[in-house]
């Protein structure tokens, strides 16, 4: 609750700067919304609401969909669908006359906060990560990956993406097995594509602010 506590205040204070840079500018509309993305196998009701309730309170409109990646949905869709699916919310908030729209996730929620901002259709005004998760690029975690990786690569290869396999997952330690589409396993698994946070950071091309919280919760 404490980690929360701390992040929630740090996140509050970076919304403020971007928002309002003059004294009493909390008494101000904010009209900004964010895009609220939870950790893997997380969900909207988890331990992002606390968050969503405290930014929700200080005036934000907040949006906490449910990604492919939290556990009511199991991987049902390929990583490129859910930045789709991320464009769809960002339009809605335009659409209600906001003139801000920020992205923040916690865990894999930061990994497609980056994702979006780099290869999303719609523009964004900023991405806050907290405790990005998922670094399927680093060398310790693509190997747990490995054998996984190379069974679904091989499927694609013989025109079986779109058949499911069990593929072993794992978050903070903790292992699951997860019934998915050989082509969704390598859309998300695969450290040379969209997954990767380096490589998302490298092909941001708009100018937008960036605040990377290390060392939080991750759910």
């Amino acid at each position: 609750m404490r980690q929360w506590l701390k992040v929630t205040w740090l996140v509050l204070a970076f919304m403020g700067a971007l928002s309002h840079p003059h004294l009493h500018a909390q008494t101000e509309p904010k009209n900004a919304g964010i895009v609220l993305l939870h950790g893997k196998w997380g969900a909207p009701h988890g331990n992002i609401k606390s968050l969503a309730d405290a930014l929700k309170a200080n005036g934000y409109e907040v949006t906490t969909p449910f990604m492919p990646w939290s556990t009511k949905r199991g991987y049902d869709a390929p990583y490129p669908v859910a930045i789709n699916e991320l464009d769809d919310i960002v339009l809605k908030l335009r659409a209600k006359g906001l003139q801000r729209v920020y992205l923040m996730g916690t865990s894999f929620g930061a990994n497609g906060s980056l994702a979006h901002a780099a290869y999303g259709k719609q523009a964004i005004d900023g991405v806050i990560a907290i405790a990005p998760g998922h670094t399927v690029d680093l060398p310790n975690t693509s190997q747990l990956y490995k054998k996984s990786l190379a069974t679904a690569a091989n499927m694609v290869k013989a025109g079986k993406g779109e058949e499911l396999e069990t593929f072993t997952d794992f978050n903070s330690g903790k292992r699951r097995d997860i019934a998915m589409k050989a082509s969704v396993f390598v859309s998300y698994f695969d450290p040379n594509d969209w997954a990767s946070m380096s490589l998302s950071a490298k092909k941001v091309s708009q100018k937008i602010p960036l605040l990377v919280l290390l060392g939080g919760p991750h759910d």
